[in-house]
């Protein structure tokens, strides 16, 4: 890829005669958990052009593998569909459907549900195992990926109920309280979002939420936190507990 990136960048320099950088940042490639993660990454890819306001959906976006996934056709030979598509037991409607999904209700795909740990993206689980096999076959973390590394030493989504519910003395039902703007319910998803490595989707499980409302009430409880002193208040305390345990586990 590199070399590929390099000569193409100096074809069309030469061409069309520019200075600077044709590709913004490095070649990322990705160890990928088959799962959910595989998913959720193939709609982020293919609702690109999308996002860039070139089509108004994936399936009118020519330099794409959509429609080979969307539509029953012979796709080329270096493509793959077989893997994903059996997630969706083969049924390229449930695809559409799946993909469709995220342009509905402002729904969005959070960066590091795609970027997801330096070159990993799964679960923690899956994190660590590889970080282990990684470091058993004598490879060493480079500086981008030591804050990686040590994401893997957050605490879990258990310490996060039990600061709030012990050391913050917040009442679990007014955790649960079904009141609008409860502050406290934003707490802990504010909470499970910023202090552990649980994805958006597993945060969304846990709190028997959908995985864009997850994303919305983190976002808007940071807002808060610039205007609202008891939002900065409760963060801040949270924070400090939360460095309290990591500090004993290391």
């Amino acid at each position: 890829m590199h070399y590929l990136n390099a000569s193409y960048g100096n074809w069309f320099r030469h061409k069309y005669e520019i200075v600077g950088s044709v590709f913004q940042g490095r070649y990322k490639a990705i160890l990928v958990e088959k799962d959910e993660y595989l998913k959720v990454l193939s709609a982020y890819i293919h609702l690109n052009p999308v996002r860039a306001g070139i089509v108004a959906e994936p399936a009118l976006y020519d330099h794409s593998s959509y429609r080979f996934y969307s539509r029953k056709l012979k796709s080329p030979t270096f493509l793959r569909t077989r893997d994903l598509l059996e997630m969706f037991n083969d049924n390229r409607s449930a695809y559409r459907k799946f993909v469709a999904s995220y342009t509905q209700h402002g729904t969005e795909i959070d960066a590091e549900e795609i970027y997801g740990k330096n070159a990993l993206l799964g679960s923690v689980g899956f994190l660590r195992l590889a970080f282990k096999k990684m470091q058993a076959a004598g490879g060493t973390l480079n500086e981008r990926e030591q804050p990686d590394a040590r994401d893997m030493g957050l605490v879990n989504a258990d310490d996060i109920f039990e600061i709030i519910l012990a050391d913050m003395r917040i009442a679990e039902d007014d955790i649960w309280k079904k009141q609008r703007g409860n502050v406290y319910r934003k707490l802990l998803i504010y909470g499970l979002r910023r202090h552990t490595a649980n994805s958006l989707k597993e945060i969304g499980e846990i709190m028997k939420m959908d995985y864009s409302a997850v994303s919305a009430l983190a976002r808007r409880f940071e807002s808060e936190m610039k205007t609202d002193k008891t939002s900065r208040r409760l963060a801040e305390q949270l924070g400090r507990e939360v460095m309290k345990r990591r500090i004993r586990k290391d």
